[in-house]
C-alpha cells in the first residue's frame, strides 16, 4: 500500500456522516438540513458555487464550527466535534485553501507541530527524532523536500505539499482537501493525484473540493452538489455529464462557447519585439489586436506572468521594444503604463488585487481617485455612485458599496478587482488567472465580461492554467515554454492535447 496502513471498513456505516446539518450566521442560513455521507476508500467531490455552503460544511466536519442542528457520526458512532483537535483525534484531517503553514519555521517543525517527539521523560525536545520522523513522512508521500528547509524559501506549491504532509503524518480516516491544486504546478498536481490514489487504496476517505471540472471527473467516485446552503444531489461521478453537473450547481444551463474570430482586419494594439528579462523571458515576439482575446498558456514557470509584468512595467526588461497602437511604448513604471491605458490584473487578488481592510466601493475607485477630487476634497457621493454602477455592471453580490470586501466570496472579490481596473476604461487589459478559485457560475459571468470587453474594442490578454478556459474564451492562444513563445494557434483549431504538446515539447519534457 505504498507505506499506508489499510483502514478497517465497516460494511454498513459510512466513515463520516453529517446528517441534516443546519448552520446559521447573523442574517444568513449557511446550511439548511444538509446530509453528506462519506465512505471509506472513496474520493467524494463536494461541488457548488461560492456561497453554496461547502466551506461551512467542511468546517463543521473539521470541528471549526458547531452545527445549530443535525448529527455527526464517525464509523457509526455519534460524536460531538468540540474543536479541531477533537476531529483530528477521530481521524478527520483538513487541508484548507488558506494555508496555515508557519513561514518562520522549517518543514519538519511544521509537519510535526503538536506531536513533537521528546526525550528525558518529556522534558526535552528530541530534535534528531523530529527531523527523522518528518523526513520519513515526506519520503512515504513521495514529496521531494528536505525536512530541514525553511518554509519561507518554499514556493506556494511546495508549501501546499507541506500542509498535506502534516495532515497525512498519521493515517487519517478522512482527509478533506479544499482547492488543493490552486497553488500547484502540473508536476506537483501529478504527485498529489498519485498520493490521493495511494490513500484511497489504503481505505482513506477523501473529500475533494474544487472548481476544476477535469479534476472532479478524473479523481472522484461520487459527487455531492450543494446550492444556496441546501443539498441538491449525490450520485456516482459516472452518472454526471459536465453540463448536468453545471446545471445542478447553478440551477440553469451555462453556455460553453468556442471562439476563434478572424483577426486579419483588427488593428494592432500592442506589439512586443525581442522582449527579454534574464532568467524569465527570452526574446518574446507577440502581437495583440484591439477586439481580440489572446490566451497565454504554458506550464508553471514558463514565463507567462513575468511577460505580463514586463508589459505592465511592473518589472524592467533587459532588452526588446514595444509599441502601443503604433506609438513607441516605454513606460517608466506601472503608473505611467496605466495612464497610457495598459492595466495588469494580478493572479493574487488578496495580496496584490484588493485592500481587504477597505469596502467594496473604496477598492473599486482606488485607482482613479483623482476623478472624484475637487479642490483637494473627495466627493464620497460620487465615489459611491460610481462603485454602485460597476457593481451592477459586473453583478457583484454585496449588501452595499460599504460592505467590507473581505466578506465577499472569491467570485465576487474577483469581480471587484475587475471593476477596479475596468473603471479606468483601459485599452489593453492583462488578466492573470482571472477565474482562479471562483465557481462555475461566476466563471461564466467573467468570461462573458471578457468577451464583451473585446467586442467593445479592448485588447485582452488572458493568462490561464486551465486549458478549457483559454479554449472557450480566446480567439488565439500563445503557448509559452522556458520564457519563449513555443507557438500561436487559433482557438478554433486547438485542443488541450495540441497545446500541451507545444508546452512540453518546447520545455524539453516528455508527454505522459
Amino acid at each position: 500500500m505504498g507505506g499506508f496502513r489499510p483502514v478497517s471498513v465497516l460494511a454498513m456505516a459510512p466513515v463520516l456522516s453529517l446528517s441534516s446539518i443546519t448552520k446559521r450566521f447573523p442574517g444568513v442560513v449557511a446550511l439548511d438540513g444538509v446530509t453528506l455521507e462519506i465512505e471509506a476508500g472513496e474520493v467524494h467531490a463536494v461541488m457548488g458555487e461560492n456561497g453554496a455552503g461547502k466551506s461551512t460544511l467542511m468546517k463543521i466536519a473539521a470541528g471549526v464550527h458547531a452545527p445549530d442542528a443535525g448529527a455527526i457520526s464517525v464509523a457509526g458512532d455519534t460524536v460531538r466535534l468540540r474543536d479541531a483537535q477533537t476531529a483530528t483525534a477521530l481521524g478527520i484531517e483538513t487541508v484548507f485553501q488558506e494555508l496555515t503553514v508557519l513561514a518562520n519555521r522549517d518543514v519538519a517543525q511544521n509537519i510535526m507541530i503538536g506531536v513533537e517527539p521528546a526525550r528525558l521523560g518529556g522534558l526535552m525536545l528530541d530534535n534528531r527524532a523530529l527531523y527523522a520522523q518528518a523526513q520519513a513522512v515526506l519520503d512515504r508521500l513521495g514529496i521531494v523536500i528536505d525536512a530541514h528547509m525553511a518554509v519561507a524559501r518554499l514556493s506556494a506549491g511546495e508549501r501546499q505539499m507541506v500542509e498535506i504532509a502534516r495532515a497525512c503524518a498519521g493515517t487519517p480516516r478522512v482527509l478533506i482537501l479544499d482547492e488543493p491544486t490552486s497553488s500547484l504546478g502540473r508536476q506537483e498536481e501529478t504527485l498529489l493525484f498519485a498520493l490521493i490514489g495511494r490513500l484511497k487504496a489504503a481505505g482513506v476517505a477523501i473529500v475533494y473540493i474544487t472548481h476544476r471540472m477535469s479534476e472532479v471527473f478524473a479523481l472522484s467516485d461520487r459527487i455531492t452538489v450543494l446550492r444556496d446552503g441546501r443539498h441538491v444531489v449525490t450520485g456516482a461521478t459516472s452518472s454526471f455529464t459536465r453540463q448536468a453537473l453545471i446545471r445542478a450547481m447553478v440551477g440553469r444551463d451555462v453556455e460553453d462557447r468556442r471562439r476563434g474570430a478572424a483577426i486579419a482586419d483588427l488593428p494592432e494594439a500592442l506589439t512586443v519585439r525581442g522582449l527579454t528579462r534574464r532568467g524569465a523571458v527570452d526574446a518574446v515576439d507577440l502581437t495583440l489586436h484591439a477586439g481580440e482575446v489572446l490566451g497565454l498558456a504554458g506550464l508553471m514557470g514558463a514565463g507567462r506572468t513575468e511577460l505580463a509584468r514586463l508589459i505592465a512595467a511592473a518589472d524592467k526588461s533587459d532588452a526588446g521594444s514595444m509599441t502601443l497602437f503604433g506609438v513607441p511604448y516605454q513606460p517608466g513604471g506601472v503608473g505611467e503604463a496605466i495612464r497610457q491605458g495598459v492595466v495588469y490584473v494580478s493572479e493574487d487578488r488578496k495580496e496584490l488585487g484588493l485592500v481587504l481592510g477597505l469596502s467594496v466601493a473604496d477598492n473599486i475607485v482606488l485607482p482613479g481617485l483623482r476623478r472624484f477630487s475637487r479642490g483637494g476634497l473627495l466627493s464620497l457621493g460620487a465615489m459611491k455612485r460610481a462603485a454602485r454602477q460597476w457593481m451592477e455592471r459586473l453583478g457583484v453580490k454585496a449588501a452595499s458599496p460599504d460592505t467590507p470586501v473581505s466578506t465577499l466570496s472569491g467570485g465576487n472579490q474577483q469581480k471587484v478587482v475587475l471593476a477596479k481596473w475596468l473603471s479606468l476604461e483601459p485599452r489593453v487589459i492583462l488578466l492573470d488567472e482571472p477565474t482562479r478559485g471562483v465557481d462555475v457560475g461566476a466563471k461564466a459571468e467573467i468570461h462573458e465580461r471578457i468577451r464583451a470587453l473585446a467586442d467593445a474594442g479592448a485588447a485582452v490578454l488572458v493568462i490561464s492554467s486551465e486549458l478549457p478556459e483559454v479554449l472557450a474564451v480566446c480567439d488565439r492562444i500563445a503557448v509559452m515554454a522556458q520564457g519563449r513563445i513555443a507557438g500561436i494557434v487559433p482557438a478554433g483549431e486547438a485542443t488541450e492535447e495540441s497545446l500541451l504538446d507545444l508546452a512540453f515539447a518546447e520545455a524539453g519534457l516528455a508527454v505522459a
